[in-house]
């Protein structure tokens, strides 16, 4: 459902083994080396022991396209669930042998006999059972007496047993003793790391054809470690739940809170509390401590100072006082956030002939909805400096305005409202027009504003510039804003958040030219009340939370970064 809304080839996170979509860990390029030691070696007896769904059996399919069929025979034999006097027939017919009324000892001599003509052939057999952890004890007695054929110099069949640790345990039974004497090549697959889990995603993205920035943000990440502990199998599980949660939301972005969304989901018991039952007492002791000692100590000292006020919301675009700063006066300086609570100076706005709105409307009548798509798509491209659309878009045109530009590094708002967000947020966007006149829907891109005149493309009845009153008679409400999060900064809004990504806030903050005091990783009650104060100044709800729109408008007053800005594109009040 979610592919083509993301601009997926194909389901990235697919539960099934796909070679493809191999990403080799450190510790799987370890497994990966044993495995191609062990065959091209002819070491004999190779066990390699991995958690349910850390990626075995991908690994092991990987491996078998490394084996040219030239040189290797090859049987494969997946959860063999199989009495010891059926396994030496199974393997038979996996190497293409007659088994029909043979009895056991005629099917070993006729096995022996097909080892002894691959080795006189220069072939290397491979015999590959897989969740061998299943085998009775019999059943690995058998295969060990398979082992046993050999020339002088070499072993004539190579063994990889796989599977889950319950296999390490029964192997070190007493009774199996002999067979694990022979196996010379053991290893295991660890969970991944919590980088390994951020690059076994992105690489299943880039495999399934996905070109952008990473759809999950560093939290999302954070959660889906947390909630997978490393398990290949478990992210496939939450990846592909979250993605359609944010298909369902039309969102190209996943957050955190759609990784836990995802995981109340998916439920299945396989998302273990125990580790956090094992260590709730010691964390209820260690909180009950510092509980007491914040009492005991709190008697002590004096009372605290009177805290700075929030400030509480405002109507919009109404000018408040700066807080109050406790520190020494000194000589105040200019800010960026100063600026934005005077009136810029703006250009006067050109005069220009009003078209008729009857003009206007038989002009975007005229054009079909795809050639709208595309001129208003590469007129936004042109100004952000990123690669036009070229190729056709998907029927659902909206949905690949959205995908199209997040695969060339470009965020979008979503708005539903009036020519007022884009006047406060003073970013290019893309415009939904409907009319009951015109079958579909139009775009109109918005690439310029001098007053209540916007420039606009595609041109309407040979005119690119268009007055704020027509606009507000054709457009539906929904418009795609444009922009950049260059610091990829995720959504930050619960005070007393503590998070690396927050002093990435910070930092951007003061470049912003608002008051930090401290630039720590603490979404402190000063950090929200600036941010409600500067929202309040340019003209979006004062909520104290750092979204889009705020993100926005901060990398605009800051001085590291020159985003595209609708007031200072030329705009041309002739006809196009």
């Amino acid at each position: 459902m979610y592919q083509e809304f993301f601009g997926f080839r194909e389901k990235p996170f697919s539960i099934t083994p796909d070679p493809a979509f191999l990403y080799l860990s450190p510790t799987h390029k370890e497994a990966f080396a044993h495995l191609l030691f062990a065959v091209r070696d002819r070491t004999g007896f190779a066990v390699m022991i991995g958690e349910v769904g850390t990626g075995k059996t991908t690994l092991l399919r990987s491996f078998f396209t490394q084996l040219d069929p030239q040189d290797y025979s090859l049987a494969y034999l997946f959860n063999p669930s199989v009495s010891p006097d059926e396994i030496l027939r199974l393997i038979c017919q996996e190497f293409n042998l007659e088994t029909q009324n043979l009895s056991q000892a005629e099917l070993f001599d006729k096995l022996n006999l097909f080892l002894l003509e691959q080795n006189t052939l220069g072939r290397t057999v491979v015999l590959v059972i897989d969740e061998a952890q299943n085998l009775h004890r019999e059943v690995l007695e058998q295969i060990r007496l398979i082992s046993n054929l050999e020339t002088e110099k070499n072993k004539l069949i190579q063994l990889i047993l796989a599977g889950q640790p319950e296999l390490n345990r029964l192997l070190t039974s007493p009774e199996l003793r002999q067979l694990n004497q022979r196996v010379s090549v053991r290893f295991s697959l660890t969970l991944l790391s919590y980088e390994d889990t951020c690059q076994y995603v992105r690489h299943r993205l880039k495999v399934a054809g996905y070109n952008g920035l990473c759809p999950f943000t560093s939290r999302a990440f954070r959660n889906l470690f947390r909630y997978s502990r490393g398990c290949p199998r478990i992210i496939n599980l939450l990846c592909d739940r979250a993605l359609l949660i944010g298909y369902t939301r039309n969102s190209q972005r996943i957050s955190g809170g759609m990784i836990g969304r995802a995981m109340r989901e998916l439920g299945g018991g396989f998302f273990s509390r125990k580790f956090i039952w094992r260590f709730l007492p010691l964390t209820l002791l260690v909180f009950l401590i510092f509980f007491g000692a914040g009492i005991f100590w709190g008697s002590l000292e004096p009372p605290p100072a009177e805290p700075i006020a929030m400030i509480p919301d405002k109507p919009l675009r109404q000018k408040i006082a700066p807080l109050p700063v406790t520190a020494e006066p000194q000589e105040e300086k200019p800010t960026a956030l100063a600026a934005v609570a005077e009136p810029k100076e703006e250009k006067p706005a050109q005069t220009i002939i009003p078209v008729p709105m009857d003009t206007l409307k038989s002009s975007l009548a005229g054009m079909s909805e795809r050639e709208s798509a595309f001129a208003a798509f590469n007129a936004l491209a042109q100004m952000w400096a990123v690669k036009p659309l070229v190729k056709t878009l998907s029927p659902e045109i909206s949905q690949s305005l959205v995908h199209v530009a997040y695969n060339r590094g470009l965020r979008i708002i979503q708005a539903h409202s009036d020519p007022d967000v884009l006047i406060s947020l003073d970013t290019p966007a893309i415009l939904e027009i409907t009319q009951p006149d015109f079958q579909g829907k139009r775009f109109l891109a918005i690439t310029g504003r001098q007053g209540d005149q916007f420039s606009i493309a595609p041109a309407l009845a040979g005119v690119n510039i268009i007055s704020l009153e027509s606009l507000r008679s054709i457009w539906s409400g929904k418009a795609l804003i444009y922009w950049k999060n260059y610091l990829d900064i995720s959504n930050i809004e619960n005070p007393g958040l503590k998070d690396p990504e927050v002093k990435t806030l910070k930092n951007l903050l003061k470049s912003a030219g608002l008051n930090i005091a401290e630039e720590n990783t603490v979404y402190d009650h000063q950090t929200v009340a600036e941010i409600t104060r500067f929202q309040t100044l340019r003209g979006i709800p004062g909520d104290g939370k750092v979204g889009p729109m705020t993100l926005l408008l901060l990398y605009q007053e800051s001085s590291d970064y020159r985003p595209v800005r609708l007031s200072e594109a030329e705009i041309d009040g002739g006809h196009s």
